[in-house]
């Protein structure tokens, strides 16, 4: 890694090694007759009064686990018959038709709290972390962005495990706006009224599959991964799919009919260096490839954009995997272009760029990826 940078969590078009490759595969782990409820439920998985946690126990919790509610694990715990499953639809092929479309207005923008609901296709990630005492606990490490009824599109290094070392990607929260509250309310600043939005959509993670050429010559280039959840969502106001562009300019002129400034989403640290739980959005200048490749001693290719730069305005660690979206000057629809993939050590500083993967260069290896 070049000194100074900060790996946040962190094209190819008809090449053979652009193929989808095997993806890594979750789940699928439960015994037999497994009753799975809260690690709080099941006395015989916790150390009794008096004692800590051992090795051994936090070894049977890792092999026991059979997801999680909200934040707390779930174990299967003693006898009992699971609930019986039936054989879904199979998983999504292609990108929806329909997508891109938001019900929130009255946007504020400068990193400060995103409307809830302006963001139906942020999705949290939690992955499974060894606690003080050896006990495991959910943390929203990695943000993705919805773009099929069971498919999200992240960063590859949020879910290979040599670089997300001894976390365990588990679950992906739908429509999340408060990581801290379940469901999601607030005070409507014109009608002084509380609004609410549906409960969040939980899902495990089904599989993951990065691109077969990610941070292969150490340059931390093709920084894309697909994951694929459970069981499929049902969409609504408070969960849609982003609209993936089939060519994007990030040299955006003033007069076009596209923003020229981009809209980063997440859940990242802010300038009192703790992350947020409620969901954050900043409007971010594109910049000049040349001039963030310079800055960046020529690392960066055409499959990466660049933006930010201005001081106190950044995407940071936290943000990783989340999205980078472009509207119109006048609303419409919302079009993912990057994915949050790396910046400087001082995020938010005076020409600090963060980069970002361009995702429209990878339209075609998503689609395929879909049927893996």
């Amino acid at each position: 890694m070049l000194p100074g940078l900060l790996f946040l969590g962190l094209a190819c078009f008809g090449l053979p090694a652009c193929e989808a490759q095997r993806p890594v595969v979750f789940g699928g782990t439960a015994p037999p007759g497994c009753r799975c409820v809260p690690l709080t439920d099941c006395p015989e998985l916790r150390p009794r009064p008096g004692q800590r946690w051992t090795p051994d126990l936090t070894a049977a919790i890792q092999r026991l686990r059979c997801g999680f509610a909200n934040r707390a694990i779930k174990v299967c715990c003693g006898g009992g018959q699971s609930s019986p499953t039936t054989k879904g639809p199979p998983p999504p092929t292609d990108l929806p038709r329909t997508c891109g479309d938001t019900n929130s207005i009255d946007r504020i923008f400068g990193g400060k709290n995103a409307p809830l609901g302006g963001n139906p296709w942020m999705v949290a990630l939690g992955y499974s972390v060894p606690g003080p005492r050896g006990e495991l606990k959910l943390s929203y490490e990695c943000g993705a962005t919805l773009v099929t009824r069971q498919h999200v599109v992240t960063a590859a290094h949020c879910v290979r495990p040599d670089d997300i070392g001894l976390l365990s990607l588990k679950q992906a929260n739908i429509g999340e706006w408060n990581t801290d509250t379940d469901p999601d309310c607030f005070v409507s600043p014109a009608t002084e009224k509380n609004i609410c939005a549906p409960p969040v959509v939980v899902r495990q993670i089904a599989a993951a599959t990065w691109h077969p050429q990610y941070n292969t010559d150490g340059k931390y280039n093709n920084d894309i991964a697909v994951v694929r959840f459970d069981r499929p969502v049902t969409f609504g106001s408070y969960v849609q799919p982003i609209c993936i562009p089939n060519n994007f300019d990030p040299n955006i002129p003033a007069s076009s009919e596209l923003n020229p400034l981009a809209l980063a989403v997440g859940w990242g640290a802010t300038e009192k260096l703790s992350s947020s739980p409620v969901l954050q959005e900043i409007r971010l200048p594109l910049v000049d490839i040349q001039l963030c490749n310079a800055s960046y001693l020529g690392i960066l290719n055409e499959n990466q954009i660049c933006a930010g730069g201005e001081t106190g305005e950044d995407t940071c660690s936290g943000d990783s995997g989340g999205p980078l979206v472009a509207t119109g000057k006048a609303g419409g629809k919302y079009f993912l272009i990057g994915l949050t993939s790396f910046g400087r050590l001082l995020c938010g500083s005076k020409g600090s760029f963060g980069v970002y993967t361009a995702v429209h260069k990878y339209r075609d290896w998503i689609v395929q990826t879909l049927a893996v």
